[in-house]
């Protein structure tokens, strides 16, 4: 038995229990709500756990999904919504401005969440996935190849970037992350200790590495920048004023 809340005049948000979607047809056409593929869903919507939406759905603001949901491809949802743990989201799909992801989420290649978004412990996101400024991931998050963060962005201890990802400047890694081949950070980063960074890395202006962090080949740090004890660069390594 599965559990769905939908908006009851007079009485809020109220529980709907059924086994198939189809049993609640008649409330989602007496709400003009649509699910399976394309389907859209009204702001402050609220779906309970491991619930499943089809491709190409569209979630207003503010909505609220249990957890272990999955959403399929090309999925978009608005500003400040909220998703459990472990909920699963397709390749392409938007998330707007402010929106939550509890822990062991996982997204698909190229998503796109908006700016202040916050991302629970070990979530796993694909490549070419962007992130707006300001955002937060947990510890233990692995985000695939050619990825963009904005400005500001935080994230936890032990994460792992793939290789040619982008990050914004003000940037801030926890400690033993590890970043891949190629990637780029901008001025003022701040990396924890124990940090790895493949080779060919570049890292702007005033950036802190953390004590016993290693840097691959051909590295290049911009000016001010700042290591921490035992710190280990590559060769060809290239370190401003």
């Amino acid at each position: 038995m599965k559990t769905l809340y939908l908006w009851v005049s007079g009485k809020d948000w109220t529980p709907f229990q059924y086994n198939e979607l189809s049993e609640l047809a008649a409330e989602f056409e007496a709400r003009n709500i649509k699910l399976g593929n394309g389907c859209e869903l009204g702001n402050w919507c609220k779906l309970g756990n491991r619930c499943e939406l089809g491709n190409g759905c569209e979630l207003g603001n503010r909505c609220e999904l249990g957890y272990e949901c999955k959403l399929g491809n090309l999925c978009e949802l608005g500003n400040g919504c909220e998703l459990g743990n472990w909920c699963k989201l397709g390749y392409e799909c938007k998330l707007g401005n402010l929106c939550e992801l509890g822990n062991g989420c996982k997204l698909g290649n190229l998503c796109e969440l908006g700016n202040g978004c916050k991302l629970g412990n070990w979530c796993e996101l694909g490549y070419e996935c962007k992130l707006g400024n300001w955002c937060e991931l947990g510890n233990g998050c692995e985000l695939g190849n050619w990825c963009k963060l904005g400005n500001g962005c935080e994230l936890g201890y032990e994460c792992k970037l793939g290789n040619w990802c982008k990050l914004g400047n003000g940037c801030k890694l926890g400690y033993e992350c590890k970043l891949g081949d190629g990637c780029k950070l901008g001025d003022g980063c701040k990396l924890g200790n124990g940090c790895e960074l493949g080779d060919g890395c570049k890292l702007g202006n005033l950036c802190e590495l953390g004590n016993g962090c290693e840097l691959g080949n051909r590295c290049e740090l911009g000016n001010g920048c700042k290591l921490g004890n035992g710190c280990k660069l590559g060769y060809e390594c290239k370190l401003g004023d």
